[in-house]
């Protein structure tokens, strides 16, 4: 799996009682993980897209569908270009 996120993007999320960045895909995969499977919904679609995610088209829709789950799931504190 490529690790860079597309388009360079920072993503800011709750994590337990504080704030957690996640600037990978492999981040991203490791965080869907620590969340139980019945905790939220569309978990096993966005697993499933992160852990497929080979070319540039697959590694953006794989970033879209986890920012779209921490969107539903109210995880998604921030999202701001990485510097």
């Amino acid at each position: 799996m490529a690790s860079d996120f597309p388009q360079n993007t920072l993503l800011v999320v709750r994590d337990g009682g504080g704030e957690r960045a996640i600037r990978t895909l492999d981040e991203a995969l490791a965080y869907v993980l620590a969340h139980p499977a019945g905790e939220h919904a569309n978990r096993a679609g966005v697993l499933f897209r992160l852990e497929g995610a080979h070319s540039p088209e697959e590694r953006i829709d794989a970033a879209n569908a986890f920012r779209g789950w921490l969107d539903a799931t109210g995880l998604l504190i921030e999202a701001r270009p990485a510097t």
